[in-house]
């Protein structure tokens, strides 16, 4: 896959990211939503704090459907 600018994958972030699921739960901790240990986290703010849980859920499962489609997708 091909990134954008700093966007670009190290060798640990490539193999957190191997298919959607995985790539979802790698933005969340990245973003500092799932309360990893990211040294600054962006956290969720406003409307968002309490639309989360659902949210997520249901980003979840349309990862989990596109899995399942595309499974050579190769994320």
């Amino acid at each position: 896959m091909q990134c954008l600018g700093g966007f670009k994958k190290n060798a640990v972030q490539a193999g957190r990211t191997i298919d959607a699921v995985s790539a979802l739960k790698f933005l969340h901790d990245y973003l500092g939503w799932t309360g990893s240990a990211r040294p600054v986290a962006l956290g969720i703010f406003g409307i968002l704090t309490g639309m989360a849980p659902s949210v997520m859920r249901e980003a979840n499962r349309l990862c989990k459907q596109f899995d399942e489609r595309f499974p050579s997708a190769r994320l």
